[in-house]
């Protein structure tokens, strides 16, 4: 079995930029979130959405970090929930939190054992 790895950044147009690659896959049900500061921005709004664009959280920070528990918001495994951030009127790009299968996971898991 190949394997393939790759990280893809995405500059914004908004100016609004996070510190994570533009997909990430999950094996744990916690995820650290965290973006750049907008000089200028009083606050941030989180939203999280769904496969069917549907909103699952929405949260207003003071900082440029949040923690989530996956389960806490009802994350499917194999699925892809997108988020960003919002600074008064400009939205981010969205981002993929995909939260692995428990054969996928296995598969990470086993890989990497392999090469330790």
């Amino acid at each position: 079995m190949s394997t393939l790895g790759a990280v893809e950044r995405a500059i914004d147009k908004n100016g609004i930029n996070v510190r994570l690659p533009k997909s990430t896959y999950l094996i744990d049900n916690q995820v650290n979130l965290s973006w750049y500061e907008k000089e200028g921005a009083k606050s941030y709004k989180f939203t999280l959405r769904n496969p069917d664009d549907e909103v699952v959280m929405s949260k207003e920070l003071d900082g440029t970090a949040l923690d989530i528990n996956l389960d806490d918001v009802k994350v499917e495994d194999g699925e892809c929930y997108y988020w960003s951030i919002t600074v008064d009127d400009k939205t981010s790009q969205e981002y993929c939190l995909y939260r692995m299968t428990k054969e996928e996971a296995e598969e990470v898991t086993n890989d990497v054992s392999s090469i330790t």
